[in-house]
């Protein structure tokens, strides 16, 4: 299974969602973000127990596209790795 437990939610944000569309369909894939809850979290709200006990810290661009998530993401990976854990990241 999944732990979801520290899966924290914005009120005032939807989620941002990605539409992939079936080869079969030959549409285009996109994005729906308003900004999106999944740019607004800040380096206050990371868990740097979590980022360093993890074996893998794994991101995207997404993350890098808007502030606060851009400055959370960059200050997670260098948590990441002072702690030794595998950044791997995802250009989007």
């Amino acid at each position: 299974g999944v732990d979801v437990s520290r899966v924290t939610f914005d009120p005032d944000e939807p989620t941002t969602l990605a539409l992939i569309p079936s080869e079969e369909s030959g549409g285009q894939s996109a994005y729906v973000r308003c900004p999106g809850a999944d740019v607004r979290i800040s380096e206050a709200e990371l868990s740097r127990d979590l980022i360093e006990s993890a074996s893998v810290f794994h991101f995207g661009s997404e993350s890098l596209y808007d502030e606060p998530a851009r400055s959370a993401t960059l200050s997670a990976v260098r948590i990441a790795r002072e702690a030794g854990v595998l950044v791997s990241f995802a250009p989007g």
